[in-house]
């Protein structure tokens, strides 16, 4: 008796306390109709220019693990989005749901704001926890890291890439990739090779220690980037 009392005091209060609605964080965008990210390319950004940009997410039902030496199907029941990393100072997150967990089917989001105060590019790590079943009932935890994203902050004086200092010879974002485009830090002028060793001749755009290649005239498959120092694989999906 004293429990129940007690939670119909809680609610009497709560229908009596003043409603203060808060602003929805992001709006998930209905053009997202298959699992994946919207955008797929996060705009550019301004030294001290507010910057708002909300990513809409869609989590695949399933997917194929290792498990025991034996490649088996995973049934996913929610992906939980630990933090977003290398984000340019002044910049932040929130997600729509609070736990920054996303179920699959459903669009949900999270969305990045603020003011920059760096300049330059910005590939970001969002390292992930996956939870799921397989053989219908046995759960499991599968972290992952998503690398899908990179801001580029224009304005100041700085030129520089926020990247790891042990890949300082060379650095490929993104890394694999779909799109048309990838940058390259580089000491020196890199070249793209095929697996037979044969150069590929794209346009290369320099800027700085940057360097912006054009693959959309390549076909899918793994290449080898080099500064004839470092190579690195190139993956094109």
């Amino acid at each position: 008796m004293i429990r129940k009392f007690s939670w119909i005091f809680a609610i009497a209060i709560a229908a009596i306390q003043p409603f203060t609605a808060k602003a929805q964080v992001c709006t998930p965008d209905q053009n997202l109709t298959t699992p994946g990210f919207l955008p797929a390319k996060l705009p550019d950004g301004q030294v001290n220019a507010a910057y708002n940009v909300g990513i809409t997410i869609k989590v695949f039902k399933d997917t194929e693990i290792v498990q025991s030496g034996q490649t088996v199907l995973a049934t996913i029941d929610s992906m939980l989005l630990i933090s977003i990393l290398g984000l340019p100072a002044g910049l932040g997150y929130e997600c729509l749901n609070s736990r920054c967990a996303f179920v699959p089917s459903t669009l949900s989001c999270v969305n990045i704001q603020g003011t920059p105060t760096q300049s330059g590019l910005f590939p970001l790590k969002i390292p992930v926890k996956v939870y799921a079943k397989v053989f219908g009932a046995v759960p499991i935890t599968q972290p992952d890291t998503l690398r899908n994203f990179a801001i580029n902050v224009k304005g100041g004086t700085a030129n520089m890439i926020n990247i790891d200092q042990q890949n300082m010879g060379l650095t490929i974002f993104p890394n694999p990739t779909n799109g048309s485009v990838v940058w390259v830090n580089s000491i020196s002028q890199p070249k793209v090779v095929n697996i037979t060793g044969a150069e590929l001749n794209i346009p290369i755009q320099k800027d700085g220690n940057l360097y912006k290649l054009d693959i959309s005239k390549i076909p899918s498959g793994v290449y080898f980037v080099t500064n004839r120092i470092q190579t690195t694989k190139l993956f094109v999906d």
